[in-house]
């Protein structure tokens, strides 16, 4: 069962973040060259498809720990694993690699705006993309890291399981909520594509997260009775395929995919029981590195 080869420390789910991490990289390497739009496959573009994975291994493991926890330890556990790494990612954009491009590009570097830029985006709600004009001249222009916008969505999550997860009714059948709960985002997501804006808009785009989130929170409630083998798997790939020749994937796919994520780090002998997490760090810096490569040519 996922219980069973999931061990809390004899897993490759690190390793599985790392990857998808990688995938992202390679995505995010078509825009920032200027080679085009990221690889696409079904609805999703490649990058899509590994930021889903990322939000379904979350809800496995962040519904989990709030079982295991009272809200208040929770919350510093959240917090500590998003803010820190996430200001000195800003810190780090805003007074080393902008005063670097300005002085590679001949520009000069506004103090204030750099200031500016880690104040206004202190919360992961991404309100000021560029600092200065030193990224004009890239394929992919004034962004300084194009990746952060999904922390506003993970936090989001983190907050509605942990205040969820406050309500006895909640816990003592955390499956039946779960499955109301992927319902209900399926509903939603079904009606936003049927009036044509299943993207592109704050509200829309975090109910699709959601659900990844929401089918790995499902997984763990069942970890019991779902079991690892060749016929979930082949059963939860041939869904997937399907969802993608339709391209339905983010309306439909969230369960096979959350599973199939979740199956790979139980069974991928790679790095198991790694304790360390490097996929956050390779995630937040690889934009800015990609824009700074753009930059020098």
């Amino acid at each position: 069962t996922l219980r069973d080869r999931l061990d809390a420390r004899n897993n490759a789910l690190n390793f599985v973040r790392l990857l998808l991490a990688g995938l992202v990289i390679v995505s995010h390497t078509w825009p920032s060259g200027g080679f085009g739009a990221d690889p696409q496959f079904g609805d999703l573009t490649l990058g899509s498809w590994a930021v889903a994975g990322f939000f379904a291994i979350s809800g496995y493991l962040v519904t989990g720990s709030r079982m295991s926890l009272p809200l208040g330890q929770f919350t510093l556990r959240r917090i500590l694993r998003i803010f820190p790494g996430y200001w000195a990612c800003l810190i780090v954009l805003a007074f080393v690699f902008a005063p670097l491009a300005a002085l590679g590009t001949g520009l000069s570097f506004d103090l204030s705006r750099a200031a500016r830029f880690v104040w206004s985006n202190f919360t992961t709600v991404q309100v000021q993309l560029p600092i200065g004009g030193e990224l004009e001249g890239v394929p992919h222009p004034n962004v300084w890291d194009a990746s952060l916008w999904t922390l506003q969505f993970e936090l989001a999550c983190y907050v509605l399981i942990g205040l969820m997860l406050c309500f006895e009714w909640a816990r003592h059948d955390l499956t039946r909520t779960t499955v109301a709960v992927c319902v209900t985002l399926t509903v939603f997501n079904v009606s936003a594509a049927q009036v044509g804006i299943i993207r592109g808009t704050t509200i829309t785009d975090f109910f699709r997260m959601a659900a990844y989130f929401a089918a790995g929170s499902l997984l763990w409630s069942l970890r019991d009775r779902i079991r690892i083998n060749r016929w979930w798997v082949t059963g939860s790939g041939c869904a997937l395929v399907v969802f993608a020749g339709f391209g339905v994937v983010d309306l439909f796919g969230a369960l096979p995919l959350a599973y199939l994520v979740l199956a790979f780090g139980a069974w991928c002998p790679v790095l198991r029981g790694v304790r360390r997490d490097l996929s956050y760090g390779v995630y937040v810096y690889a934009w800015p590195v990609q824009q700074g490569l753009a930059l020098t040519g």
